[in-house]
């Protein structure tokens, strides 16, 4: 289980087991009852509706509160986005629906005409339409152009909590107390839209009490329920042929369950009273529980981006399911990531890269979390995040090309690397198998038989059992004669190489382990703080970090050589020579030695993504930028970013790195701006007397280009930062 808590308000939670598992979440805000969320669809926005009557507005990149709507008297049980005009609509407790105008936050127009509490409002995506559903057991279509009611949906007889448009007919879906979902077919004249005419297609009857949501996939005739029986319920709607079917009922809330909906990926996502969010995967038929702060209420999805948001008792919380930056090591020239189910390693100075290896072989794609190389490039230990109890399993892979002594795997072949890049860029293969989303549906947890289900009647045509789905063809993971070997080490929350051939892995229980390629342990040692991240670092030692602090330990003994207190690192960077190490947390970049002591450090407003080192200056990506920091202090930006990179490397003033989708990017940088500032820099713990030449001895120093000198006085040196008088220099041993 993940608790998506935050320890302050307007905080993510820095605890690392979000990562580990499932939910990774992105933002989180202490504030009253959250009853209804909407994400904007191009800004990283998202809007509030709160118990309180009040909506808020947020930008979750910055993590700031930047407007409010309150001109409403009661809660705010409806609201969204239009996905084209910079438009926001909410409906309340007071019987009133509001347009806002986003740009100048005030409020455009009301629509009024419900007689009893607005639990839903939506716009329709292309027409001039807002759909919103009452307390007075209707649903009701309100043209934004004329302000005026075009048409109410009446057949309920309790409350509709919920009505949506579906995106890819003409199709309206309602929820309703009475415990049924009803959906609906509307018609509107094609040279009017103010005229529109409505009928029932089918009555879904499942659930045992009250339904609180009703919710259609994005692109499959999909709906979901959710309900106060405790059940979220899959149907499948065959519109053309007047019919619909029960798919799946999942049965794992304890309480009433407020919203549920399906996601682009076929996996639904709902929450309750419970205190809980459920993730179903429809297609492997496996659920996982988060604990939420307080009673869940509402559920959205970004239109466009594979984010989630849920509104609970103590605020909101926005997450995604999926990690979202790529997986990759960097050895020398060479980049090594993770591609779908695939190792791909590319060089640098080469136009592409290709598949190497096949590193998971299941349907669902792998969920990755870290990658390391060894010094020598011929294994490779893969952090994986076992589904089934969201456990982390380090799997090992022989990737060299000579014959090894050990299991490990194998590398693809000329014609399995083509079938394997065919399959990523979604060529379809032949004899791949079309997607077939409730074509079996078997209720959750219940053995799978040959036997139809019973089909729900349609409001207007008789019984009718399951059938294929007609979605085209998947891009399907090639077969392969031989399994794949790996060796694995169960129950490892972390390993990295401590050596050509042996490697450290860090168990649930703290200890640290000393394994070989051959999976033997050599050593177990138990350190004395109770890390939970491994990273490289000198052969033969790693680097723990705990939840304050960042400690070098022999791998061998678990014994502390030095450490440093700098809380939430998420990354680890060394230099080439291993002289300097940049520690990274979710917003700042802390710049250290070998021996952890502290020269530099930065504070970003937004997160730090990655970065590298080039000569004494580390280049970093955040979310809109690439910054630089070198080990004297100074610090500037270099460019603009228009997507995020995760960078690699820096060669010759162009910084590589993956975007998102695992694609390597170039972006030119002009290197003067940081190699400049390192022409002479002096850096001192302690005056400098001018009388004294020995007083010249410790200090480090930084040579990128000549030094003038004028009788022997050194004068100030750049930015000021030192000034030496009546003191002449000497080099011995190096040293200045």
């Amino acid at each position: 289980e993940v608790t998506m808590t935050s320890k302050s308000a307007g905080k993510s939670n820095p605890v690392p087991a979000a990562e580990g598992g499932s939910l990774f979440v992105l933002h989180t805000v202490r504030s009253a009852r959250v009853k209804v969320l909407a994400l904007h669809p191009t800004e990283p926005w998202i809007f509030v509706g709160l118990y309180d009557g009040g909506v808020t507005q947020h930008d979750y990149n910055s993590h700031e509160k930047i407007a409010v709507y309150d001109e409403h008297e009661g809660p705010v049980r409806g609201l969204d986005c239009h996905l084209t005009v910079p438009l926001l609509v909410s409906g309340a407790d007071d019987q009133k629906i509001k347009v806002w105008s986003i740009e100048d936050r005030k409020c455009r127009y009301t629509l009024s005409g419900h007689l009893d509490y607005i639990r839903s409002t939506i716009f329709h995506q292309t027409k001039p339409w807002i759909l919103s559903g009452s307390d007075d057991k209707t649903a009701r279509l309100w043209h934004t152009g004329t302000r005026t009611l075009i048409a109410t949906l009446t057949g309920h007889s309790h409350y509709v909590m919920r009505a949506e448009f579906c995106q890819t007919e003409e199709l309206i879906v309602t929820a309703s107390l009475d415990k049924t979902v009803r959906v609906w077919k509307y018609t509107a004249r094609a040279s009017d839209d103010t005229s529109v005419s409505t009928s029932v297609l089918f009555i879904l009857e499942r659930h045992e009490r009250g339904v609180n949501w009703a919710s259609l996939h994005a692109r499959l005739p999909l709906i979901v329920s959710a309900g106060d029986d405790k059940r979220v319920v899959l149907w499948r709607h065959e519109t053309a042929e007047g019919r619909a079917w029960e798919v799946d009922s999942i049965e794992m809330h304890t309480n009433n369950v407020s919203a549920a909906i399906v996601t682009r990926d076929e996996q639904i996502l709902s929450v309750g009273e419970d205190k809980a969010l459920v993730a179903w995967s429809i297609s492997a038929r496996v659920g996982r529980k988060h604990k939420l702060p307080g009673r869940g209420w509402t559920l959205v999805q970004h239109p466009a981006k594979a984010i989630y948001a849920a509104g609970h008792d103590e605020g909101f919380s926005l997450f995604r399911l999926r990690r979202n930056r790529p997986v990759y090591a960097v050895r020398g020239d060479l980049l090594y990531y993770v591609k779908g189910n695939y190792l791909f390693e590319r060089d640098i100075n080469l136009a592409s890269g290709a598949p190497i290896m096949l590193v998971h072989a299941g349907a669902e794609t792998l969920s990755a979390v870290s990658l390391e190389i060894n010094s020598t490039g011929e294994w490779a230990l893969l952090m994986v995040v076992n589904q089934d109890d969201l456990t982390r399993v380090a799997h090992l892979f022989y990737i060299g090309t000579a014959p090894s002594d050990a299991p490990g795997g194998r590398r693809l072949t000329a014609d399995e690397a083509n079938a394997a890049q065919q399959a990523l860029d979604g060529r379809p293969r032949k004899n791949a198998q079309p997607a077939n989303v409730g074509a079996q549906p078997g209720r959750a947890g219940a053995e799978q038989t040959d036997t139809p289900r019973t089909s729900v009647e349609p409001a207007d045509g008789p019984d009718s059992t399951a059938r294929p789905s007609t979605e085209p063809p998947a891009a399907a993971t090639p077969e392969y004669s031989d399994p794949l070997p790996f060796a694995c080490t169960s129950a490892s929350e972390s390993a990295v190489w401590v050596g050509p051939r042996r490697f450290a892995s860090l168990y649930r229980n703290g200890n640290l382990a000393l394994v070989n390629v051959k999976n033997a342990t050599l050593r177990v040692s138990y350190p004395e703080t109770r890390p939970f991240r491994l990273f490289p670092a000198h052969e033969g030692r790693v680097l723990a970090i705990d939840a304050a602090a960042v400690s070098l330990l022999s791998a061998r003994t678990s014994s502390v050589r030095s450490s440093v207190r700098v809380a939430g690192v998420r990354r680890v960077v060394w230099s080439n020579r291993h002289s300097h190490v940049a520690l990274l947390t979710k917003t700042s970049v802390v710049l250290c030695d070998a021996q952890l002591t502290i020269l530099a450090r930065a504070e970003e407003t937004v997160h730090i993504k990655a970065g590298a080192w080039d000569g004494d200056a580390f280049v970093y990506s955040t979310l809109k930028s690439i910054e630089y920091l070198r080990i004297t202090g100074s610090h500037g930006t270099l460019e603009q970013l228009q997507e995020p990179l995760y960078i690699s490397h820096v060669r010759d003033g162009v910084v590589y790195g993956l975007n998102r989708k695992g694609s390597l990017r170039r972006v030119v940088i002009d290197t003067r701006v940081y190699r400049s500032r390192s022409a002479f820099t002096l850096v001192s713990s302690s005056p400098v007397p001018p009388s004294s030449p020995s007083s010249l001895r410790g200090l480090s120093t930084s040579l990128g280009g000549s030094l003038a000198m004028d009788g022997g006085r050194l004068g100030q040196l750049e930015d000021g930062r030192l000034s030496v008088t009546d003191s002449r220099l000497s080099v011995q041993d190096g040293r200045l």
